[in-house]
């Protein structure tokens, strides 16, 4: 099974190479490369997204440490105490503590999810951005095509002359 995966793969890449190969060929397309990572590592709308959501992050851990913070004041209150309680105060102090301490790591797991869809969602609107801009600076400098380098061995090599990384980065930020 896995064997024929690979296989399908091997010859979806292989076709696609041809196809470009072929394009190229015939066409004589005008191309160019971005380097994806660099281009987002300094495009001025992904850094300000990031130090949005580290804002927002922030806010987080501070309540999760406060929550924190009074959960373990609990625990301590209620050891100190508890030598000087009924049992059925034990019980429910006991209860309470379970509740809280459940309340707490469900806070927390909440947080982490909420956290998770916002850092997907924010880099899907940058991302969304830079697409839109590359399609009509694609366009406006008559490209046939720009690949997107992401260091994941997509594109191993290119000659300098068509990455456009650089120029990129330079209008988008101009545009931010």
């Amino acid at each position: 099974m896995k064997q024929n995966t690979l296989l399908w793969i091997v010859i979806g890449v292989l076709t696609v190479a041809l196809g470009i190969n072929y394009y190229l060929t015939m066409n004589s397309g005008k191309l160019a490369m971005v380097d994806s990572n660099k281009l987002l590592e300094q495009y001025k709308g992904m850094q300000a997204a990031r130090a949005e959501f580290a804002s927002k992050a922030k806010g987080w851990q501070a309540n999760i440490d406060t929550l924190g913070k009074e959960f373990n004041e609990v625990i301590k209150k209620y050891e100190a105490e508890k030598s000087s309680m009924s049992a059925k105060e034990r019980e429910l102090n006991e209860q309470l503590i379970q509740t809280k301490g459940q309340q707490l790591d469900d806070y927390r797991k909440a947080i982490a999810q909420q956290s998770q869809q916002e850092d997907a969602t924010m880099t899907q609107r940058v991302l969304d951005e830079v697409n839109v801009f590359l399609t009509d600076y694609g366009k406006a400098q008559g490209y046939d095509i720009i690949f997107g380098a992401t260091g994941n061995g997509n594109i191993i090599y290119t000659k300098e002359t068509i990455d456009i990384t650089e120029e990129v980065i330079e209008k988008l930020n101009g545009n931010y």
